[in-house]
C-alpha cells in the first residue's frame, strides 16, 4: 500500500492528500501545533505535532512506514529565515 507522509500538512498539502486518499493512499502529516494536528486528524488523516525543533511522538515510525514523502512546511516568519 502507498503512504504519503507531509512535513507541513497544511492547505496545499492536503489538496494533494484528498486526491491520494481517494485513490487508496494512507496519508499522514505534520503540523506546528496540537490545533493544527486536531484538524489534520479531523479530515481522516494521521496527525503529528512537529514545531521545527522536535518531533512528537509517532513521527519516526510514520518515516519508517511511508513510501513516499512530501514537504510543505511554510516559512516560519515572513522573511523566511527563523529569528
Amino acid at each position: 500500500m502507498s503512504h504519503l507522509f507531509c512535513f507541513g500538512l497544511g492547505y496545499s498539502a492536503q489538496r494533494v492528500a484528498g486526491r491520494l486518499a481517494s485513490a487508496g493512499w494512507s496519508i499522514g502529516g505534520t503540523a506546528r501545533t496540537a490545533e493544527g494536528a486536531a484538524a489534520i486528524a479531523a479530515q481522516g488523516f494521521a496527525a503529528y505535532v512537529f514545531d521545527g525543533s522536535a518531533p512528537g511522538g509517532g513521527v519516526e515510525t510514520a518515516l519508517d512506514q511511508a513510501s513516499h514523502l512530501l514537504i510543505s512546511v511554510p516559512p516560519e516568519s515572513e522573511t523566511g529565515f527563523k529569528s
